[in-house]
């Protein structure tokens, strides 16, 4: 039988097993160390409610905090705006002998001087501020020198946007010195190497910035990043032997990434070069059965070369290949469709991604984009709001419910709605053109200028982009600077339709009109199954009170293309202008025979009709044609 004091000590132990359980400080403890036995083993979702579990009990615990940011830094899908919050927080609450606090402070700052972020200037400062903070607790801080370097990096790339050549320079070997103090105190280290070498390409030393870029490649044949810029540097100088010589080097340095065949076709398409080009995206194909996005691949780059044709034939020689991934290929089948403006055909496949799995949200997607396509706005937006309901992650759904919030005349939602897009993928460019593209047409210029700089700090070559920088320019009255980059498009690509006819548009804003005319008239040709460049002619005229030779002009198109409605169309709304209210109601009448009965193109024509005949002082027909067009659209 045991003794009554060793029944008090098991009572005792009992107790104090109890009170350490209920004490707060060592259960956040414990849920602080699971988070990090998780985070070792890189199972970062549970780490993440673990590190979330011991803030829950001490939000001011600062450990918990600091190592949460880490984790939302190694998420498949990074949420850098969550590990900013913790950080900050980590600043906060971990005492500045700690070093986790000042690790927290290199985590932040690399993340507001990364390209994901947009340079303001109050973030600058803050950038600063912890750049000097770093150096003044150790002048050789390797940390602190390296992103005070990127810090006037970032200052020196601005500087040459806006042509401050004192201000680029300056900055410029500000970060130059910078980077050297960070090369003498970890020499080789690669980050720095290369923001050396981006600096030295940035200030013209091409030969010194391809130093750097081989001996990082020297250092390490893997670092397919490095291979890249080099490429980029060689191709610029048109040494492209060599150029195409660097990748093939880096293929037989490292067989198992096929990006390397990718640039090569790419280089092949460029020159010309079809056989090298058709050899090499077979030999791409041949890796299908130890790389499973060949057929992916192979098929991307016959679309951003415009040969959709041909990226089909290779999506659906995928699906032949890779039936497990069907339902991918032919969403990929979709938007080669739709580039083509065949829509009816990328419809009919989204019905039957639909038929096989009606939960497939970005089918469902992709259907509510195709009623905004026909016009059909608030029916697309009502599935769309479901979609976004039940895929709150998904960015697609956001941008087109964007689309559809702009279409219904809600900008506010319009704005909302992209930025979320952008937020959950900061890379996904067409949210932010279609951002951008909303901003120009509200007359938000300095805003849409911020939106296309940060488009391409993603997308460098980002045509769009470059249209909506020149288009915010010409808002701003800024002529040359937007005529400026246009002709540097226009040198770099002579036949973009699309930049002759912002070229023609700026000249129009001048009054020169020939020149107007000229760019206009090349960009129709160009693209002839858009009429926006003949319209541009049209307007140049009428501009010059020249009515009858715009209306001569489009009868003209409308007589070789009898089928073409938007002829027709344009032709009313010329003739309108005129005041030839006959001519007008004429060709609105051709337009509104081939509408859809109860479309909305159908209604539209109603009510033009009727308001050409109210002008017209045909009150009788007017109010006839008005009733039409409420029948249509109640």
């Amino acid at each position: 039988m045991p003794s009554i004091r060793h029944v008090v000590l098991t009572v005792a132990t009992m107790l104090a097993l109890v009170s350490c359980n209920r004490d707060p400080n060592v259960t956040k403890a414990r849920y602080l160390d699971s988070g990090n036995k998780y985070f070792a083993r890189e199972r970062y979702k549970e780490a993440s409610i673990q590190y979330r579990n011991a803030i829950k009990i001490d939000a001011r615990y600062g450990s918990a905090h600091y190592r949460l940011g880490l984790t939302y830094l190694k998420l498949e899908e990074p949420d850098f705006a969550r590990a900013v919050q913790e950080f900050r927080r980590a600043i906060e609450l971990i005492p500045v002998g700690n070093a986790d606090h000042w690790d927290a402070v290199v985590k932040i700052t690399e993340i507001y001087l990364s390209p994901i972020v947009t340079h303001d200037e109050q973030l600058l400062k803050e950038v600063k501020a912890y750049c000097d903070a770093l150096l003044q607790r150790d002048g050789n801080s390797y940390d602190g020198h390296r992103l005070t370097g990127d810090y006037y990096y970032i200052q020196a790339v601005e500087a040459a946007k806006v042509k401050s050549t004192d201000v680029f320079k300056k900055n410029l070997d500000a970060a130059l010195g910078e980077y050297k103090i960070s090369d003498g105190l970890k020499p080789g280290q690669q980050g720095v190497v290369m923001q050396i070498a981006r600096s030295l390409t940035l200030g013209n030393d091409l030969a010194g910035a391809e130093q750097r870029y081989r001996a990082v490649i020297d250092k390490d044949k893997a670092y397919l990043e490095g291979y890249r810029e080099l490429y980029t540097l060689l191709w610029y100088q048109n040494r492209r032997p060599e150029a195409e010589a660097l990748l093939k080097a880096g293929y037989a340095a490292n067989p198992k990434q096929y990006r390397y065949l990718i640039w090569l076709a790419e280089q092949y398409a460029m020159e010309q070069r079809r056989d090298d080009m058709l050899k090499v995206l077979q030999q791409l194909k041949s890796k299908a059965g130890e790389y499973d996005r060949a057929y992916f691949d192979v098929g991307d780059f016959y679309l951003r070369v415009g040969e959709g044709d041909s990226a089909i034939r290779e999506y659906r020689d995928g699906i032949t290949k890779d039936a497990k991934n069907k339902a991918t290929y032919q969403k990929r089948i979709i938007e080669a469709l739709l580039r083509q403006g065949k829509r009816a055909e990328a419809a009919e496949i989204n019905s039957q991604i639909l038929k096989e799995n009606p939960g497939d949200n970005d089918a469902r997607g992709m259907a509510a984009a195709l009623l905004l396509e026909k016009g059909d706005v608030s029916k697309a937006m009502t599935e769309l709001q479901q979609v976004v309901t039940h895929a709150p992650t998904n960015p697609v759904a956001h941008y087109n419910l964007g689309r559809a919030y702009f279409l219904h005349g809600d900008a506010e939602q319009a704005h909302q709605e992209f930025q979320k897009a952008i937020e959950l993928r900061p890379d996904y460019t067409a949210a932010r053109v279609a951002l951008a593209q909303m901003q120009v047409s509200r007359g938000e210029f300095d805003a849409a200028l911020t939106t296309a700089k940060d488009i391409l700090k993603y997308d460098p070559n980002n045509a769009n982009a470059k249209l909506i920088e020149s288009a915010s320019l010409m808002g701003q009255k800024k002529f040359s600077d937007s005529r400026e980059m246009l002709n540097a498009m226009l040198k770099a690509n002579p036949s973009s339709p699309d930049t002759l006819f912002q070229l023609g548009v700026v000249n129009l804003a001048e009054n020169k009109f020939q020149d107007a005319e000229d760019a206009f008239r090349r960009s129709y040709e160009l693209n002839p199954a858009n009429t926006r460049g003949l319209m541009g002619v049209i307007e140049t005229y009428m501009s010059q009170n020249k009515n009858d030779q715009a209306i001569q002009v489009l009868q003209g198109a409308a007589v070789k293309e009898p089928a073409r409605m938007d002829f027709h169309l344009a032709l009313g709304n010329i003739a309108v202008r005129s005041g030839r209210w006959d001519l007008a109601i004429s060709e609105y009448q051709k337009v509104l025979a081939v509408s859809e009965k109860g479309s909305k193109s159908q209604g539209e024509m109603y009510l033009r009709i009727g308001e050409t005949q109210r002008r017209k002082n045909d009150v009788a027909g007017a109010i006839g044609s008005l009733q039409a067009a409420r029948q249509t659209l109640p």
